[in-house]
């Protein structure tokens, strides 16, 4: 599974990872990491559609950030994993994104 440049099967691996560097069985980011292709159900499911959407629109009309990529990101409700770890979860994503590890090491100019 590649997203535009992204392989998110790496992704996950590379997240994974750091999710379970930590002593213990306690998971990092309080819960798994796993790809998947269902957005889920209303809400997230339309989100992700229009994200898609507009990403194709802009392409084909060739207005700024044409060449955006769209990755969806589906996190628990905080009832079942708190907020600081939630945040703990979306740092790493970025700094996974930003250094190119997941795309062969291109990075984010």
């Amino acid at each position: 599974r590649r997203a535009r440049g992204v392989d998110v099967s790496q992704l996950c691996a590379l997240l994974q990872e750091k999710n379970c560097a930590t002593s213990g069985d306690e998971r990092r980011f309080g819960t798994d990491v796993a790809c998947s292709i269902d957005p889920g159900r209303f809400l997230c499911n339309y989100l992700y559609y229009l994200s898609l959407q507009r990403a194709a629109s802009a392409a084909a009309t060739g207005h700024e950030g044409a060449a955006t990529a769209v990755l969806f990101i589906h996190t628990p409700p905080f009832s079942a994993v708190a907020l600081p770890q939630q945040l703990e979860f979306a740092k790493a994503v970025i700094e996974v994104l930003c250094s190119g590890a997941a795309d062969g090491g291109s990075g984010v100019d």
